[in-house]
């Protein structure tokens, strides 16, 4: 599930930086109608490599943002130190070793975390693979039927050039991957033939045969944009005009009229067989024989000016902007200061909360009783956070009880780990905006959301990202040391029955560990066990808006365990 969402995402992205090539592309067709339209051809090839290589050069003529900014990221920091080290915005995992946590890095606000796996995100994921697969087979059955309809063309030649005639085709085209094959309908003869061959193997020349499959691979993967499909359009009639162009140098400017005659008689119906061949006629025919009897040999400085437009754009569309020094700084300091709040939000430090925070968010959270002020022994008031329990232990050893989930270049989210003595583990997620004043970063707004009934699959996936429990705080099993201390618990019997009731059963453990609202009427809950009743799969139906969570409920501790909560695997 997690690696075709990201695959997706990746997909989105390659998508998004080559509709902006796209879009130049089109304006360069219009200034460049005096050019070869080899250029063209030039251009659609840079389009083609924007969709298909997932990272790019960075120079300072790029136009699109850099990867550290306009993509998630997220890098391995250490309290006070530099960036360590970069992976996927998916591997939201707590990193192992002193004092360190994962951080995820944005310039731009998403209306979309990538950190949590959303289900809508989930299901555009499986229908773009649909969509890809049913692209892909009907490229494959095109071909397959076609080369059913010649599979007894005979061959033949012509002036040297080698061809097949066959008679269940109405027009001729060029099939073929490894060793393309001219096709002609047995009828066709004369001068008429001379020019379809000559123009059918300029494409074989300019290895048409190929490009055009591999045209229509990239279409598939990014059939959802519509200025891809715009792109591949056009790329099949600039195929054409630039095969066009070709067989008038060959023939000579005098044959212009004749070889559009013959263009114009074979015409072949749009669509013939788009996914696989290049037909003769096969597009744009009255845009073609327009293009044929206006060609001349381009001027110099024509040449000279599309070679130049097609650097700039390469330098412009094909490469990111390189981000500055004092850019790349800032990204790391605002990383540091996620850092130190979440920090001090742990250590209950009131004052160091105020020094971070401007006046509103300080009446904000004192509105909130979060934040409070009190006099000690005779000293100066002083601000206080919090309270005893539950709460977010502080400290830099593992395991953590915060989670920095992404910082942007005006807000922060954090997940903290609240812990009560029973031990019992709620989280809350904490959402901040901060600006950048003379140097010094200060938070604008801070809203503190506790998930500790949680009712609807949002609310459970902003606990607990991409449903991760295993290897988090909220793994009693193996993550966070007191799973065994609550197994005793639950035996002893001088410890209070209602604070473990419900552990003995998947089910009812799964809604008391995990936080979930004991509500049937909100939450409903179906379980499945595996053949020795140590495993249970739970699923949790959000009934407010019909959507679902689900877990892996383990028995570790022997016949009489606990159940503890695991993520589920697929």
């Amino acid at each position: 599930m997690r690696e075709l969402t990201d695959i997706f995402e990746m997909v989105l992205r390659l998508s998004c930086s080559a509709s902006w090539l796209i879009v130049a592309v089109l304006v360069a067709r219009l200034l460049l109608k005096k050019a070869p339209k080899n250029v063209y051809c030039v251009l659609w090839l840079l389009v083609g490599v924007r969709l298909a290589v997932p990272f790019f050069v960075e120079t300072a003529f790029g136009l699109l943002p850099s990867q550290n900014s306009a993509s998630e990221m997220t890098g391995v920091y250490e309290s006070g130190d530099t960036m360590q080290g970069i992976s996927n915005i998916s591997n939201v995992d707590i990193a192992s070793g002193d004092g360190y946590v994962v951080v995820g890095v944005q310039e731009t606000p998403s209306s979309y975390d990538f950190a949590v796996i959303d289900t809508d995100i989930f299901i555009f994921a499986i229908s773009w693979a649909v969509g890809v697969a049913v692209m892909l087979i009907y490229m494959l059955i095109s071909r397959f039927r076609l080369s059913r309809r010649v599979r007894f063309a005979v061959p033949d030649e012509y002036d040297g050039i080698k061809f097949y005639r066959c008679g269940e085709i109405g027009s001729p085209f060029l099939f073929g991957l490894v060793r393309a094959r001219i096709y002609i309908p047995e009828n066709m003869v004369g001068e008429e033939l001379g020019f379809v061959l000559t123009h059918e193997l300029a494409h074989r020349k300019r290895r048409d045969y190929i490009a055009k499959p591999i045209a229509f691979i990239l279409l598939s993967v990014h059939w959802f944009n519509p200025f891809v499909w715009a792109a591949y359009v056009m790329l099949c009639g600039d195929i054409e005009l630039a095969c066009d162009e070709r067989v008038v140098r060959e023939l000579g400017e005098e044959r212009k009229k004749d070889y559009s005659q013959a263009l114009l008689s074979c015409a072949a119906k749009r669509g013939t067989a788009a996914a696989c061949p290049v037909a003769f006629g096969e597009i744009g025919v009255k845009k073609r024989i327009k293009n044929i009897l206006s060609y001349k040999k381009p001027a110099l400085w024509v040449s000279a000016a599309a070679a130049l437009v097609c650097a700039v754009i390469a330098l412009c569309f094909m490469t990111n902007r390189q981000e500055s020094v004092s850019e790349t700084a800032a990204y790391d300091d605002a990383a540091d200061f996620a850092i130190q709040w979440a920090d001090a939000f742990c250590a209950r430090n009131g004052d160091a909360i105020a020094a971070m925070s401007d006046e509103k968010t300080i009446q904000g959270m004192m509105d909130a009783q979060l934040l409070g002020t009190a006099v000690e022994d005779g000293d100066e008031a002083h601000f206080t956070l919090g309270w005893s329990s539950p709460w977010p232990w502080s400290g830099t050893a593992e395991p953590y009880n915060y989670r920095i989930m992404s910082v942007t270049q005006s807000d922060i989210v954090i997940l903290y780990y609240a812990w009560a003595s029973d031990p019992h583990v709620t989280v809350w997620r904490e959402e901040l905006t901060y600006e950048l004043l003379d140097g010094e970063f200060l938070v604008t707004s801070q809203q503190l959301q506790y998930l500790d009934a949680i009712s609807t699959a949002d609310e459970f996936y902003a606990a607990y990202p991409e449903g991760e429990i295993s290897a988090t705080m909220m793994d009693y099993y193996e993550y966070n040391g007191s799973g065994e201390a609550l197994n005793q618990n639950v035996k002893n019997p001088n410890m209070s029955a209602s604070a473990y009731e419900g552990l003995d059963a998947p089910d009812t453990a799964a809604i008391k560990l995990l936080n979930i609202l004991d509500n049937p009427n909100k939450v409903s809950i179906d379980v499945s066990y595996n053949d020795s009743m140590t495993e249970a799969l739970v699923q949790f139906t959000f009934l407010e808006d019909n959507s679902t969570a689900q877990v892996m409920m383990i028995k570790p501790y022997g016949d009489d365990s606990i159940w503890l909560a695991q993520t589920y695997r697929e």
